[in-house]
């Protein structure tokens, strides 16, 4: 089960977790190694919370769309509700990677309405038809402030997946943008109030 699949489980009670055995196996399992105990996965995902806070480091996390062996409901970032309003994590910072495709509208309100939730739409950017990248750019634009919104590559192995996702964001960007400003100065008073 990959770290996608929520909602986490807090809080971290469960010895198993905790089991030195239990990591023994995991990690004796062979190359590569994919974890699969739920528990374990929420148990390291909050102690790595709790280092990020301690070194100020944001923590990614993928949501929405990618292994298929992902059971896509459960991976809808409104799951991470509980651990957003969690008094402890209230001063780490959380990105939310991929768009969260196809839940970008959920992960768009998350940002505008925690202030410790930013936004990456890498990977979801040339994976999309040209029609999806701009429908999601835009529903992220649509809550979230723009200072919390953010794009990589997410290029791998070979330079031409680098260029091809910053060629591809950057059309996405000029197309998601263009829509809004077009509705947005329709009106020159609402425009003008914007802008300023």
């Amino acid at each position: 089960m990959p770290l996608a699949a929520m909602p986490i489980v807090m809080p971290m009670d469960n010895a198993e977790c905790r089991s030195f055995k239990y990591f023994v196996e995991v990690l004796s399992a062979g190359s590569p190694v994919r974890i699969t105990n739920k528990n374990f996965i929420d148990y390291l995902f909050v102690q790595s919370l709790e280092v990020a806070i301690q070194y100020d480091l944001p923590m990614r996390i993928h949501t929405g769309f990618g292994d298929k062996d992902l059971d896509l409901r459960l991976s809808n970032p409104l799951h991470l509700r509980t651990l957003l309003e969690d008094e402890r994590f209230s001063k780490y910072r959380l990105v939310i990677l991929h768009a969260s495709y196809p839940f970008s509208k959920e992960a768009s309100y998350l940002a505008s309405v925690y202030s410790q939730v930013y936004l990456d739409f890498g990977l979801d950017v040339p994976k999309l038809s040209v029609h999806g990248m701009i429908s999601s750019v835009k529903e992220l634009l649509e809550l979230a402030p723009i200072k919390k919104v953010m794009f990589s590559t997410d290029g791998y192995a070979f330079p031409e997946t680098f260029y091809l996702g910053g060629n591809s964001a950057t059309g996405a960007i000029v197309g998601g943008v263009a829509a809004g400003a077009a509705l947005l100065f329709a009106t020159p008073a609402f425009g003008f109030a914007w802008w300023r």
